[in-house]
């Protein structure tokens, strides 16, 4: 009974403790959105059309910007 109660008494105290020292210490990351570049590129109708890069692949993703 008394080893039931340590391994219980570790996990309560032991989570909390590591989710508190993982926060304090990891680096938090950066959003998706700073790490590319959009950059308009061709107008359609009332729509810009957007291209966006991320920086780190040569890949290119289009989509249309329109006002509401």
């Amino acid at each position: 009974m008394n080893d039931l109660f340590a391994v219980i008494l570790a996990i309560a105290l032991g989570l909390p403790a590591g989710v508190w020292v993982s926060s304090k210490f990891l680096p938090n990351p950066k959003p998706v959105a700073s790490r590319g570049t959009f950059k308009v590129i061709d107008h359609y109708k009332d729509c810009d059309l957007v291209q966006y890069q991320y920086n780190m692949l040569a890949d290119y993703k289009y989509f249309l910007d329109c006002p509401k």
